[in-house]
């Protein structure tokens, strides 16, 4: 939490609560309606500013810094890194005759001995190696089909 973006984030955090603390305190005191309505205020200013933190933090996360593992998404979602679906990312995970039984991505499934169920993650770096050398060989394709001058 050493991003400077995050304690600016939890530092308005903190100042919502104290500012809260406060409204409530005054609330069970005599006090005018006018200050109430001014922390209310102060408030929503404070929950404005958190949010447009939390959108510069979503957008420097989205501009590089990417995990080593993936989730698959849930069903009817995408894969925020890849625009993939569900199906298509079981696919290239899979093993069977069709790929020689060797998966054209790597993935890990995280189980303990007797579960029935666990998490399976993909491996981004596998994931996209395989998506570059798809594109490659689909510029190739166009290449060689194209026209010669």
């Amino acid at each position: 939490m050493s991003d400077p973006s995050s304690l600016k984030e939890l530092g308005n955090l903190r100042e919502e609560v104290e500012l809260r603390l406060k409204l409530k305190a005054l609330k069970s005191s005599n006090i005018q309606q006018s200050e109430v309505d001014e922390l209310r205020k102060e408030v929503v200013l404070l929950r404005c500013r958190v949010d447009d933190n939390a959108g510069e933090i979503k957008k420097k996360i989205n501009e590089g810094i990417r995990p080593e593992f993936v989730s698959i998404p849930q069903t009817g979602e995408i894969c925020n890194y890849t625009s993939l679906g569900r199906s298509k990312l079981y696919d290239l995970i899979a093993s069977n005759k069709d790929n020689g039984f060797k998966p054209l991505v790597e993935s890990v499934s995280l189980r303990q001995p007797g579960s029935r169920s666990g998490k399976r993650l993909i491996v981004l770096k596998s994931l996209l190696a395989y998506l570059y050398k798809e594109t490659e060989r689909f510029q190739e394709s166009i290449r060689k089909e194209a026209p010669s001058e």
